[in-house]
């Protein structure tokens, strides 16, 4: 049982790090922006979404997710549309 215990312990410590260079900044400048990356949807599992990467006013980088429309608030309409405003602005 400890040792269950101290593996769940882990577990959380890890995501925990790994969620600090999340970032909910609302305004991401342009000139601040390193990548931007989209993650297509596992139907019936998971959201599309776009990930950020981007340098704060620290210097440090971090990540912001903009998550898209789920399957049921038609996602795969707000999904096309997304990416064709994010191709049109050269942002990937």
């Amino acid at each position: 049982m400890a040792g269950y215990l101290g593996l769940l312990a882990v577990i959380l410590v890890y995501v925990i790090l790994i969620s600090l260079k999340n970032s909910a900044q609302p305004i991401i400048e342009r000139k601040q922006i390193q990548k931007i990356v989209f993650k297509p949807a596992f139907r019936g599992l998971t959201r599309a979404r776009f990930e950020i990467l981007f340098r704060d006013k620290n210097g440090k980088m971090k990540k912001r997710l903009i998550m898209l429309p789920g399957s049921l608030n038609g996602g795969k309409a707000g999904t096309d549309k997304a990416l064709i405003i994010m191709q049109e602005e050269n942002l990937i």
